[in-house]
């Protein structure tokens, strides 16, 4: 059996500060797909931030196609748009309480 040199020792040790390396990311990537309540919380976000557009993009259908009808008709089209948009984004936040709770 032949001693280890420096230059093979100092491999070594690069070889396994590398995998070192690498298994923390995977242990970190893992951990991320196992974190329920924050990957709930974050899907919860981007359907509030649709459901946000969304309900913009009601309000303006609803001012353009009551355009030419009363005041009354356009103020109840953009209510019932925000009301409709409004129960969709309670559902996602209580689905992500739901989540979060585990």
């Amino acid at each position: 059996m032949t001693p280890r040199t420096d230059p093979q020792l100092a491999e070594l040790e690069q070889q396994i500060a590398e995998t070192r390396e690498a298994l923390g990311q995977t242990v970190e990537e893992l951990a991320a797909k196992v974190d329920v309540p924050a990957r709930a919380r974050a899907k919860a976000q981007g359907t509030m931030g649709r459901l946000e557009e969304a309900r913009d993009r009601a309000r303006a259908r609803a001012r353009t196609a009551a355009g030419s009808g009363s005041a009354a008709v356009r103020s109840r089209s953009a209510a019932i748009a925000a009301a409709a948009v409004s129960a969709a984004a309670a559902g996602a936040l209580v689905w992500a309480h739901r989540c979060d709770r585990g």
